[in-house]
């Protein structure tokens, strides 16, 4: 995230199964020269960390050697070679697209998950008779809940 301050960086917390556990953000408080956040992902409290640095840190030589690596790849090893988008060519839903990226990793993304894989495997007439109601309902409510979608 780049503002006037130069760039921020995020950190959060992972589940026992190596899998990143998804947050909402809720009011900081400032501790030094970083700010924290608390992070409520869907049943217990995790940590953010935001590193705040200036621009001329931005532009400085990278000193870590992780981020050096990752700054040394060409952008063919970083990202998909082939991301067909919503859709995957089977007709499944592409959970891995950006335009669902921040719904699948949101505090309701199992939800949400849940109610795009009904609606995708029913037909149009399943569809206005009524088929994945509950999952969309479940989804809304999740959202409602945690106002993760709250501007």
């Amino acid at each position: 995230m780049f503002s006037s301050l130069g760039l921020v960086y995020f950190f959060n917390g992972y589940g026992d199964n190596g899998r990143q556990r998804p947050v909402c953000l809720n009011q900081s408080t400032r501790k030094g020269s970083k700010r924290y956040f608390d992070a409520i992902p869907e049943s217990n409290c995790i940590l953010l960390q935001v590193f705040y640095i200036s621009e001329r840190e931005f532009w400085e030589e990278i000193k870590d050697e992780y981020v050096q690596r990752i700054a040394d790849m060409s952008p063919d090893e970083v990202y998909p070679s082939n991301n067909p988008g919503p859709t995957k060519p089977d007709g499944s839903v592409n959970f891995e697209c950006h335009c669902v990226g921040h719904l699948v990793a949101s505090p309701c993304g199992h939800e949400f998950r849940e109610a795009i894989t009904c609606q995708k495997s029913s037909t149009d007439e399943e569809m206005e008779a009524g088929a994945c109601g509950d999952q969309l309902l479940a989804f809304m409510e999740c959202a409602m809940r945690t106002q993760c979608f709250k501007s």
